[in-house]
């Protein structure tokens, strides 16, 4: 098991729905792109998820996700509710807004 919880989540239903997946993949922007700035973009970072589904074509065979949380939670009944109502965005008390998956 995952110690991020959200990273938990998002593995599981990767998985339930036939996806291969791969945790904390490392990243550095590249040194000869031309908005590269070396003191921002020196230091590596991470994919939290990525998901790879062999049999589907197109945009929806590799999902990449960056679970981000925030001090006051992840609150599943206020998001099964914005599910269930059709939003795919939700806006927290702090006024940030992610995105349901």
């Amino acid at each position: 098991m995952k110690e991020d919880i959200l990273e938990q989540l998002v593995d599981d239903y990767l998985i339930f729905n036939g996806f291969f997946t791969i945790h904390n993949v490392k990243f550095l922007p590249s040194v000869t792109d031309p908005e590269y700035i070396k003191n921002k973009d020196s230091v590596a970072s991470d994919i939290d998820v990525v998901g790879f589904h062999p049999l589907r074509e197109g945009a929806d065979r590799i999902w990449v996700v960056s679970c981000k949380s925030w001090q006051g939670g992840f609150g599943p009944v206020s998001r099964i509710a914005g599910i269930d109502s059709g939003k795919s965005f939700m806006e927290d008390n702090n006024g940030r807004v992610s995105a349901n998956w």
